[in-house]
């Protein structure tokens, strides 16, 4: 499994509303893209950062290299954001339980 942690800063508030659509689109690219699992994200209201999860790198990269999300990578770079970083992992090991 790999792990695709990623952080953005948008330029200003009034950008919101075109980093919400940004980030829809690359959700939904990500949800099409065979191997994906899991998207969870969230804002402190100045910083947007997530999580998304892939069975495999091979669909990291599938989902990287789709020509989609370099458009809105790239406008996000240009546009609307004053800082971007991803970092990619990969699972070690993994412990679960529950109540039943």
């Amino acid at each position: 499994m790999q792990a695709v942690y990623f952080q953005a800063t948008p330029n200003s508030g009034d950008l919101e509303e075109i980093h919400t659509q940004m980030s829809a689109e690359m959700r939904d690219l990500a949800k099409q893209t065979g191997g994906f699992i899991e998207w969870r994200d969230c804002t402190d209201g100045s910083t947007y950062w997530g999580l998304i999860l892939f069975d495999s790198e091979e669909a990291v990269l599938e989902w990287r290299n789709h020509p989609r999300h370099a458009e809105i990578h790239r406008r996000g770079e240009e546009d609307v954001y004053s800082s971007f970083s991803t970092k990619v992992f990969e699972l070690v090991r993994e412990s679960d339980w529950s109540k039943k």
